[in-house]
């Protein structure tokens, strides 16, 4: 391989990159002539409780399985590559949330949700290749979407400044009518893939998709994830 290294380098300084090097088979690209929409099943039960006139508590469980997803696949399995467009990947999710809800009353809102839930799936990407193109079954693993646990906290409300007793009278009226929607969102980590740095199974996979022997596809986690936001609007005469 080192000699028909040296060769194509050679013919790529006074030829264009395009071109095929004489004796030398190319890789090609393709969409599967059979090509299905991609279609889910959705399966969902819950409950709902009044805790009040304002408030409900939710529970519910989701199951949702998706068909026909997409990946890129070197049908021969060897170099030169024929990579092939199809629908041959499949995902699963499973999870069940619980949340508290109030609506708008005495300008007071929000809403609490805690979901746990577990997605897998074959390919996360259109462009990812299986670990064996002849075997999918070693690459169904824990999704790149995948999040174990995730918290999302919001409410919308106006400044009580009606109530306040001390403070100057400038500083109360320059703050009625200021609404106030703080969002925080906490998360598990999500998955991260282990991958070699080279082909080393020499499917011609790209991007690569060789991981060292005995590792799983997504088998590590990356850190939590916390996100805050702030919104505060103020309504003028």
């Amino acid at each position: 391989m080192g000699d028909d290294a040296v060769r194509t380098l050679a013919f790529s300084r006074g030829a264009p990159l395009a071109a095929p090097v004489d004796g030398h088979r190319v890789s090609g690209y393709r969409a599967d002539p059979d090509f299905p929409s991609t279609h889910s099943r959705k399966i969902t039960a819950g409950v709902e409780y009044g805790l009040g006139n304002e408030t409900k508590l939710t529970v519910e469980y989701a199951s949702v399985r998706g068909f026909h997803l997409p990946r890129v696949r070197n049908i021969r399995g060897s170099l030169p590559a024929l990579y092939q467009l199809e629908q041959t990947a499949r995902s699963a999710c499973q999870g069940v949330s619980v949340s508290v809800q109030r609506r708008l009353i005495r300008e007071l809102a929000f809403l609490v949700a805690y979901t746990y839930g577990r997605t897998r799936d074959g390919a996360s990407e259109f462009d990812e290749h299986p670990l064996d193109p002849f075997d999918f079954r070693k690459d169904w693993a824990l999704s790149r979407q995948h999040q174990a646990q995730r918290l999302a906290a919001s409410a919308l409300f106006e400044l009580p400044v009606e109530d306040w007793e001390a403070g100057p009278d400038w500083l109360r009226e320059s703050l009625e009518d200021v609404i106030v929607s703080p969002i925080l969102t906490v998360g598990s980590g999500r998955p991260v893939n282990a991958l070699s740095t080279t082909d080393t199974l020499r499917t011609g996979a790209f991007p690569i998709s060789a991981r060292p022997a005995g590792l799983r596809r997504n088998p590590f986690l990356g850190p939590k994830v916390t996100n805050f936001d702030l919104r505060i609007m103020k309504a003028f005469g």
